[in-house]
């Protein structure tokens, strides 16, 4: 799972603002004159169901979440051993006594990589579960990556187009798994796909998203052989956008073009 997803999870799970604005309200009303309580007990009585059905609503979402930290161990657990493996190796490695076999453990180790198919499967059976809230996307998401890892892009395609979908509106898990698509279509070669999630990415795009999907359809294009687009959209990035990354990028890109 990303930092950027966990960093999510952890503010799910935080106090809503809401709910200590509700109390202090109710706190207020109690202690003022009974004209006071008589005239707003409405008003009173609606906040203090809202607050209790947002508790309601806080119960089950520390639920998802602590049912999701228990895959996030299992997750943990299965990279774990393989970085203990890894050391295992580096250890060997230094060792002057392994000198002859240094290119073979070094390659070794390089090949070294984490099995999360039993994680895998519990991520996808929660985002399945939870298939309408922000955790399950998270899920969702890491569960994809798990079967890129294991080389099954189409089935990787067809769950982040689940989540894709089931977040619209969304911008963070739109932007994520929308960017994961485009990796994904354009590893398949299909690259009509690829420029069609650029295209729904860069509608209503923040300034570095725009620039980022003005580079990526610069090189669906550029890939497509159609060039001249692409150099238009290139020169323009290194123009408006040159301290960019995504300029330098297509700067080099340009050179090819030339």
């Amino acid at each position: 799972m990303s930092s950027a997803q966990k960093e999510h999870l952890k503010a799910l799970k935080s106090p809503d603002q809401f709910q200590a604005k509700a109390m202090s309200l109710l706190e207020w009303l109690i202690g003022h004159s009974k004209m006071l309580v008589v005239v707003l007990a409405p008003v009173a009585l609606g906040v203090a169901g809202v607050y209790a059905y947002q508790s309601f609503q806080d119960t089950k979402r520390n639920s998802r979440a602590e049912e999701l930290g228990k895959i996030q161990v299992v997750y943990d657990e299965e990279a774990r051993k393989v970085s203990d493996e890894r050391e295992v190796l580096e250890k060997k490695i230094a060792d002057p006594k392994f000198a002859a076999e240094k290119d073979a453990l070094s390659k070794q180790a390089a090949s070294l990589k984490a099995n999360h198919s039993e994680s895998g499967a519990k991520f996808q059976a929660y985002f399945t579960k939870y298939k309408d809230k922000p955790e399950g996307w998270a899920a969702g998401l890491t569960a994809a990556e798990s079967l890129v890892d294991s080389g099954k892009i189409d089935e990787a395609v067809s769950l982040v187009e689940s989540v894709f979908t089931a977040s619209k509106g969304v911008s963070f898990y739109q932007t994520s798994a929308g960017f994961l698509l485009i990796g994904l279509y354009e590893q398949k070669g299909e690259l009509d796909k690829a420029l069609e999630k650029v295209e729904l990415l860069a509608k209503d795009a923040t300034a570095e998203i725009g620039i980022k999907t003005k580079f990526l359809k610069g090189k669906i294009l550029y890939l497509k052989n159609q060039k001249d687009e692409a150099k238009a959209i290139f020169s323009e990035l290194v123009e408006k956008n040159g301290q960019s990354p995504e300029a330098a990028k297509a700067q080099a890109i340009l050179l090819l073009l030339r």
